[in-house]
């Protein structure tokens, strides 16, 4: 994956509870963002996006549809909460 990292507006979902978990993959989800847009421009594609497993399991998702850019952080569960 090569490309700048976006830096307009995109929704961010973050899938856990604590969003504060997803705050350090927010710079390489930017990241895969510009790749994606930057394919889509490319390609003339109104839908495209990719995946990413991290080598700590979280996943990131970069995603366009039609004028919408949207990353979801998918963090490892915490250790600590614990039952």
């Amino acid at each position: 994956m090569s490309g700048r990292r976006y830096e307009k507006w995109s929704h961010v979902r973050v899938a856990a509870e604590d969003h504060s978990a997803a705050q350090p993959y927010v710079p390489y989800a930017k990241k895969l963002l510009g790749f994606v847009m930057d394919e889509a421009k490319r390609n003339d594609l109104g839908v495209y996006s990719a995946r990413k497993q991290l080598e700590d399991g979280t996943v990131v998702i970069a995603e366009k549809h039609g004028d919408i850019p949207r990353v979801t952080i998918i963090p490892v569960p915490s250790k600590e909460g614990g039952i």
